[in-house]
């Protein structure tokens, strides 16, 4: 079941970036085209005024808060993240977060498999469009695997997401990869991908 989610999510992923892709083609020209008929010579005070406006720290702030890796069948599974970065410029944010992941399977007998993990990470996330996003996560995570079975291993995360709306908050799918085999098979049941959805403010 878990996986069935998974890849239905990143079916929808890999939609709305094609989708989103497209009609920021379509915009370009359509601005292209715009900016050539209806061009005008603004004065190089005007300009040089524009340039230098001040944003304030609110302004540059931005939060995420998702939620994902639903599982259901003979486990239970999920995750959750939150964050909160800084615009260094529009389209470059970097930050710092929280995240937890629990995982627990019945296996009909004594020996249940329960873990729980968190951790906390810096990240870098860059804006390709207005909507789609790269980004990489490096997570420090405390593992506890029962049993005394404890691990506080570094993790990389690199993928990206999808996010739309309106106004500053804006809702949004987000897909990362776990880079390194060992790290999978250990500490994620063999999971490729860590996939949320949820909402970003100011993204």
């Amino acid at each position: 079941m878990k996986r069935i989610i998974g890849t239905m999510l990143l079916i929808i992923f890999a939609c709305c970036m094609a989708s989103d892709m497209s009609a920021q083609r379509k915009s370009r020209k359509r601005t292209n085209r715009t900016e050539r008929s209806t061009r005008t010579d603004r004065s190089r005070s005007e300009t040089n005024r524009d340039d230098t406006e001040t944003i304030s720290l609110r302004d540059r702030m931005a939060y995420d808060i998702l939620i994902g890796n639903i599982g259901l069948g003979q486990g239970f599974s999920l995750s959750g993240k939150v964050g909160a970065g800084y615009k260094v410029i529009e389209r470059v944010t970097g930050g710092l977060g929280a995240k937890f992941y629990y995982f627990y399977q019945n296996l009909n007998g004594p020996n249940n498999i329960s873990t729980f993990s968190y951790g906390l990470f810096p990240y870098a996330r860059f804006k390709i469009t207005e909507q789609i996003y790269f980004k990489g996560e490096y997570v420090y995570y405390t593992i506890d695997g029962g049993n005394g079975d404890n691990a506080k291993p570094f993790v990389p995360f690199l993928g990206g997401g999808y996010s739309s709306g309106f106004g500053p908050w804006k809702f949004g799918i987000e897909l990362m990869l776990i880079v390194r085999d060992r790290d999978r098979d250990r500490y994620f049941q063999g999971d490729l991908f860590e996939y949320t959805i949820g909402a970003t403010y100011n993204f």
